[in-house]
C-alpha cells in the first residue's frame, strides 16, 4: 500500500506523454525526470503524473511529497549570476551563482521585482496574494 503525505492532484496523460514504460502489474511511484515536483503513479501497466503541492518535492525512497529547500529543487544557469524569482513567494528571490541556487529574502516592506531583478516597493510590485 502507497501513501503520500501531502495532498496532490493525479490525472490520467493521453499516451504519447506517458513517459514512463510501467510494469504490467503492481502499483508503485516513479520521480518525474525533469521535475522534482512531479512524479509518476503506475498502477497496472498505466501512468498517471502528480505533482506535489507547493514548496515540496517527491521523494523516491519515501514515496512521498516532503517539505524542499529551494537548492534541492531549483536549476540555475551553469555559468554567471543572476537573481530569479522566487517559487512560492514574493518576499523572496533565488540568487543563482555558478549553477548553485540560493534562497534570499528581501528585507522588510519590499518584494522581489521580476522585472529589476531586484527587491523593489511593495507597490512597483504585481504579485499574487497568495505568494506574499
Amino acid at each position: 500500500t502507497l501513501f503520500i503525505t501531502v495532498p496532490v492532484q493525479s490525472q490520467k496523460l493521453p499516451n504519447f506523454l506517458a513517459t514512463p514504460v510501467c510494469r504490467d502489474r503492481g502499483q508503485y511511484l516513479i520521480p518525474h525526470p525533469r521535475d522534482c515536483q512531479a512524479y509518476f503513479y503506475c498502477f497496472d501497466g498505466q501512468s498517471y503524473y502528480g505533482q506535489c503541492n507547493a514548496g515540496h518535492r517527491f521523494d523516491a525512497v519515501r514515496q512521498s511529497c516532503l517539505q524542499s529547500t529551494v537548492q534541492e529543487c531549483y536549476s540555475c544557469p551553469a555559468d554567471g549570476a543572476s537573481n530569479q524569482p522566487h517559487p512560492t513567494s514574493c518576499q523572496k528571490f533565488v540568487m543563482c551563482f555558478l549553477g548553485v541556487a540560493h534562497e534570499r529574502s528581501c528585507p522588510d516592506g519590499l518584494l522581489f521585482n521580476p522585472t529589476l531583478r531586484q527587491c523593489d516597493l511593495e507597490q512597483n510590485v504585481q504579485c499574487a496574494r497568495a505568494m506574499v
